[in-house]
């Protein structure tokens, strides 16, 4: 029998299924799976606390994370997640970029077609893009307000310590 060299292996891995590809992970609470990163996105159902789920990604921040969760794909809010890093299960918010956990975008149009198409909100794409836009701008402004103010605070602790 040959034996398949590292860029065999990697070739191959091009073709594993993507929930094959998703790394492990369970809810520290109970929360909605909505159907994108966001708490105004409609709701796909419940999901209990120690939920077992398959991450398949999480947005740069790990704020919110793509999962799949007995065959239903969603989101939820990586506040709630706990994953494997090396050996441990350990709070995505604290050891997000250390879990291995791919970085992954948002595209509402693509998603939906290939998730939600039988839903019932499937036709309400519009709605939901445009309200989430909205949402979105202020976020960033939030996050905006909050780094001007840290940036302040650290210049008057600066001027304190000098």
């Amino acid at each position: 029998m040959k034996r398949l060299t590292i860029r065999t292996l990697l070739a191959l891995g091009a073709f594993i299924p993507l929930a094959a590809q998703a790394a492990p992970g369970y809810l520290t609470d109970a929360t909605e799976i909505v159907a994108g990163p966001g708490d105004m996105y409609p709701s796909i159902g419940a999901v209990p606390s120690g939920a077992v789920v398959n991450v398949v990604g999480c947005l740069g921040t790990y704020r919110w994370c793509d999962v799949v969760y007995k065959a239903q794909r969603g989101w939820v809010t990586g506040d709630r997640l706990k994953v494997a890093v090396e050996g441990r299960y350990m709070a995505l918010a604290d050891y997000g970029l250390r879990s291995r956990i791919p970085v992954t975008t948002f595209e509402q149009a693509s998603y939906w077609d290939s998730n939600y198409r039988s839903r019932p909100f499937y036709d309400e794409h519009q709605y939901w893009s445009n309200a989430n836009k909205e949402r979105a701008k202020l976020e960033e402004e939030q996050v905006r307000q909050e780094i001007v103010k840290q940036e302040v605070r650290n210049e008057l602790r600066a001027e304190e310590s000098a």
